[in-house]
Order: structure tokens, then C-alpha cells, then sequence
């Protein structure tokens, strides 16, 4: 009795994402791609806990931060013999949200020392405001969208717009006070000597 070796090969599976990083509040699409996949067999797992059990695209809407994670895919391959194969994927997906409050900075340089929080000067002297922990746009004019010179003549408050550099449509504003001391106004008083 002759033996034969028949070998079955079964293409790979993957997934794609819309997108990844995700903002957060967008909506995700993960495709799991391969041609040949038993009707029914799909489930999706996160973080190796079962979602879904459907067939692709798996849909997820308004993304949070929660979200972020591997995501899994399993399914049955159907052969060219009719048999059934077990194939996965996975795809770890990051999301993307708001600056953290504790990257977000603005404050004051002197000496060329970033000093963060509030301020107070004297009348007529001059200022450089910074702002760090993303895209920052002043709601005042500057030229430099990280550094802005200001000399206020009473007490100001300054805005920066700081956006995540990957969603651009997530920011937050920072403020930063200027509190202005007026000179001193000296007053001469005439002396006579008698």
C-alpha cells in the first residue's frame, strides 16, 4: 500500500484598520482579509475577550481611550479539499485623545528658564510667554506659535490653544495671568532750611 503526502496551503489572514492611532470620538473599521473564510465561523476577541461574533468589517463607533488594545480575529479556512483550518490575526490599535492635563505647560521665560504658572511684572517691562504639550496656537498675535513676547500695561490674561498633534481636532485651552504693578510715583517734598 503506496502512502501520499498531500500538502494544503492556507493563505495568511490579516486585518486593516481605517485608521491607527484612531482619534478619540472617531469611528473604527477593522477588515479581517482573506478569501477562502467558512460563512459564520468569525469571532472577534479584545485583549482576548470575545466581542463579536459576526463577519467582517467589525465597526466600533465614537472611540474612546477604553478601546485601545489587540484586537483579535479567528475564523475557519475553508481548503480546496473542503476541509477546515483554523487561521487568526490580531492588530493592536491605538487611541489617541485630548493633550493630558500634565503634558499641557504655559508659563514664563527668564534667563532662558521655562518658569510654568502665573506672573507679575512692573509697568513697562517686557515678557516672553511659552506654551508646550502640542500644537499650540495664541488666541493673541505671535510669529512664534511657541513663544509669544508681550509687555502689558494692566493685568492680562493670555490664551493658548494646545491640540493633539495626531487630532488635530482635540484641544485645550491654557491660560497664563500677567499681573501688572504700576511704578511707584515718588513725591518730592521741598525742604526749607531756616
Amino acid at each position: 500500500e503506496k502512502t501520499r503526502t498531500v500538502t494544503v496551503t492556507v493563505e495568511d489572514m490579516w486585518i486593516s484598520a481605517n485608521q491607527n492611532p484612531i482619534c478619540t470620538g472617531a469611528n473604527l473599521v477593522l477588515t479581517a482579509m482573506h478569501g477562502n473564510v467558512q460563512t459564520g465561523s468569525i469571532k472577534w476577541y479584545k485583549d482576548g475577550v470575545i466581542i463579536a461574533t459576526q463577519d467582517y468589517p467589525l465597526s466600533i463607533t465614537n472611540i474612546q481611550p477604553n478601546n485601545a488594545g489587540t484586537y483579535t480575529v479567528t475564523a475557519n479556512c475553508v481548503t480546496p479539499g473542503g476541509s477546515l483550518v483554523p487561521i487568526s490575526a490580531d492588530i493592536t490599535i491605538n487611541v489617541s485623545g485630548a493633550p493630558a492635563s500634565s503634558n499641557i505647560e504655559i508659563g514664563v521665560v527668564q534667563n532662558e528658564i521655562s518658569i510654568p504658572g502665573n506672573t507679575t511684572i512692573c509697568s513697562g517691562q517686557q515678557l516672553q510667554l511659552y506654551a508646550s504639550g502640542g500644537n499650540v496656537t495664541w488666541t493673541e498675535p505671535s510669529q512664534d506659535p511657541f513663544i509669544m513676547l508681550v509687555s502689558p500695561t494692566t493685568t492680562t490674561t493670555y490664551h493658548a490653544q494646545i491640540c493633539n498633534p495626531v487630532c488635530p481636532n482635540l484641544c485645550t485651552t491654557a491660560t497664563i495671568t500677567v499681573t501688572v504693578n504700576p511704578l511707584p510715583n515718588p513725591t518730592i517734598t521741598p525742604t526749607l532750611n531756616n
